[in-house]
């Protein structure tokens, strides 16, 4: 372990320019943890405990800037994980600075607790028992920390389910935490990653499905509750590209969410790229924000059903640009859809306003032959609203619509529109620029 306070003057004190940095380095320490943080680590994680905090045993400042006592002298002390799980000297000093590469960060030791579990995350257990639990300041969870690799091929499954029972754990109406994936080649995953309701998600990197089942790559929520004015940054991949066969094959899933800002950068490689589903509660009032959905069969699917607590549905959502495409070599022969309006059992067959401005479609009609590349299908949907999306590459219909479908319209900024009404009330509109 390194003492950050610096080593002695032969008389046993401190230089002044070691005491000047000590110092320095506690304020930073103070000035991140915020009042919270302070108050944790100044009353609950001091070895003087309560008292000290109060001022029996030392100001909060003295215990933090420094008074001469043994106290300050190990205010911060750098040390590996190794080391801590190696019983570390808990009557000086009260927190510890984890240095291990990507796991980083502030620990304290919790003389109260005897029974929470190694996590290595957020609760570290020595050899002999003793719990260092990780200072967190800001509610963001790192899933780094829980022994996440993001090279792509380590099976992160274990740890990101570390991570969200952490973020979960911390989670209450006044503090939502943000489960946060750094920038890395890709957290690999073999089965799917449930994320409850009411957490941000921040992605800098793809979780990528490398399993054989054909489930969801992410999903996001649960019938039983819902997400509300979240900010979601979401990107998933498929290490081998699904067959299209089972609508089960889902790379992201977002449950009954409202009034949140959802970010997909990326989908590729599943049946369904995105799903957006309504189940007894709406996913309604959000802005997406579209970037790459690549070799789905179906780029984007609006649905609902009735989870057994009344209808649900996908109304007034603003989904923004998008390029929404099949490569050259991508499950030739079979169809592909751009986006799809459903209801996954028929309870509400009115999913209604939802505008998309300025995707592009480019479905790769020739490699679908005989089959059609479509990009839009409005199964049960009325007022709905294409504007400005580019048409290249696709079948000759741009738009179908079926069953009681009504009053959707779809305006081209760059190709030709045709649409093919087979609803009980013909009403579909079609728009070129020109025209």
């Amino acid at each position: 372990m390194t003492d950050v306070s610096g080593t002695r003057t032969a008389s046993g004190e401190h230089t002044a320019d070691e005491r000047m940095t000590a110092i320095l380095t506690r304020r930073k320490l103070l000035a991140s943890f915020g009042i919270t943080g302070a108050a944790l680590a100044a009353a609950a994680l001091l070895p003087g405990g309560i008292p000290e905090a109060a001022g029996q045993a030392g100001s909060v400042g003295m215990s933090v800037y420094g008074n001469g006592t043994p106290y300050c002298h190990d205010c911060v002390r750098d040390i590996t994980l190794a080391e801590l799980r190696a019983t570390p000297d808990t009557s000086e000093g009260y927190v510890y600075y984890v240095t291990d590469a990507g796991q980083d960060g502030h620990y304290g030791y919790d003389p109260n607790d005897t029974a929470s579990s190694d996590d290595t995350g957020s609760v570290v257990v020595s050899s002999t028992g003793q719990r260092f639990k990780r200072i967190v300041s800001d509610g963001t969870v790192n899933v780094k920390w829980f022994g996440a690799k993001g090279d792509a091929t380590t099976n992160d499954t274990a740890a990101l389910t570390l991570a969200i029972a952490y973020a979960s754990s911390i989670s209450s109406s006044t503090n939502i935490p943000t489960i946060f994936f750094p920038p890395a080649a890709g957290y690999a995953v073999d089965s799917t990653v449930t994320v409850p309701a009411n957490m941000h998600i921040t992605m800098e990197a793809p979780l990528v499905y490398t399993g054989t089942a054909n489930v969801a790559c992410l999903e996001i929520g649960g019938t039983s509750s819902i997400n509300s004015l979240l900010t979601l940054k979401l990107q998933v991949q498929r290490a081998v590209q699904a067959d299209w066969l089972s609508e089960d094959s889902v790379g992201i899933r977002v449950i009954n969410c409202y009034s949140s800002d959802i970010h997909i950068v990326e989908a590729r490689g599943f049946t369904i790229g995105v799903q957006c589903l309504g189940a007894s509660a709406g996913f309604v009032y959000n802005e997406v924000h579209l970037g790459a959905l690549t070799n789905n069969k179906i780029a984007i699917d609006l649905t609902n059903r009735n989870a057994g607590r009344g209808i649900g549905w996908c109304n007034e959502n603003v989904f923004l640009n998008g390029r929404i495409w099949c490569t050259s070599t991508t499950n030739l022969g079979m169809g592909r859809i751009g986006v799809r309006i459903t209801s996954q059992d028929g309870t509400y067959t009115n999913n209604n306003n939802n505008v998309f401005y300025k995707p592009s479609f480019e479905l790769n009609a020739n490699r679908a032959n005989p089959q059609e590349a479509l990009p839009v299908l409005i199964e049960h949907g009325a007022f709905n609203f294409f504007a400005d999306i580019r048409n290249e590459g696709n079948s000759p219909v741009t738009i179908r619509t079926l069953n009681q479908s009504n009053a959707n319209e779809l305006q081209a900024g760059y190709g030709n529109a045709k649409a093919d009404d087979l609803s009980q009330y013909p009403s579909t509109v079609v728009k070129t620029r020109l025209g």
